[in-house]
């Protein structure tokens, strides 16, 4: 389904709207992936051809784009980063923080990342600042 919508017609007439917001390498990064994609699995990017030296029989495999895009790919990807991580994670306790941002600030941030890495930061900090005055009190709320 993904394929047919970023297909070549349709992948030129997106470009072609986004172009204006986007820089060019900005554009060529978004690019990139998306060709990737769209030839997955097509033979005509490429493939192996592994043939049995008894019989003379083979077998084609298409390769894979490997991208974060693909749904087949993705997956594996995510697999794959999901194990390494379980694995370097220490077995301690952790705090998850989503950190979002309200409709109106995202068209600032969006063009000037510096804002964003800011108040990540600024955020971040506010935080564990708390969390470390929340650990050390004499008097704890009892959980």
């Amino acid at each position: 389904m993904i394929k047919e919508i970023l297909s070549i017609t349709n992948l030129s007439q997106i470009l072609n709207f986004i172009k204006s917001f986007l820089t060019h390498n900005h554009l060529e990064y978004i690019k990139t992936p998306i060709n990737k994609f769209t030839l997955c699995r097509d033979t005509k990017a490429g493939f192996i051809k592994y043939t049995c030296t008894e019989c003379g029989h083979y077998h084609t495999i298409p390769i894979t784009c490997k991208s974060r895009l693909c749904s087949s790919c993705g997956f594996k990807y995510s697999a794959t980063w999901t194990q390494k991580m379980t694995n370097d994670i220490l077995n301690v306790s952790h705090r998850h923080i989503l950190f979002t941002i309200p409709e109106e600030l995202r068209p600032s941030l969006f063009y000037d990342r510096n804002k964003l890495a800011t108040a990540v930061n600024e955020t971040m900090e506010y935080q564990f600042h708390n969390l470390y005055k929340k650990n050390n009190r004499k008097n704890k709320l009892p959980k």
